[in-house]
């Protein structure tokens, strides 16, 4: 028979930007050694917390979230390198997104 992972879920909750032309956030997910898919985010929207479900809990995963905002401008990665070995073990995350500046 063969062996099946466990799927789970990671929480994040932030302090909300406070720019007047918020448009939402976007969480990005990747494995371990792998890059980023900036075209593909993991979550999308306005709320200043979200839970990303379905993740293998045998796999180390990293996130970054980036705000942006009714022009399309994007900020840069608020936590480069927020990396979670087990993600059994890892319930939520707190992140602080209100001064990352959206790059134009």
């Amino acid at each position: 028979m063969p062996e099946t992972s466990a799927a789970t879920q990671a929480s994040f909750e932030w302090t909300p930007n406070v720019e007047p032309d918020l448009a939402g956030y976007r969480i990005f997910s990747r494995e371990q050694s792998q890059p980023y898919d900036y075209a593909d985010p993991a979550w999308e929207g306005m709320d200043a917390y979200c839970t990303i479900y379905n993740l293998d809990e045998s796999k180390p995963y990293c996130f970054v979230a980036r705000a942006f905002d009714t022009e399309g401008f994007e900020s840069e990665d608020s936590m480069a390198g927020l990396r979670i070995q087990s993600t059994a073990l890892f319930t939520s995350c707190k992140m602080n997104l209100q001064h990352y500046i959206l790059l134009q």
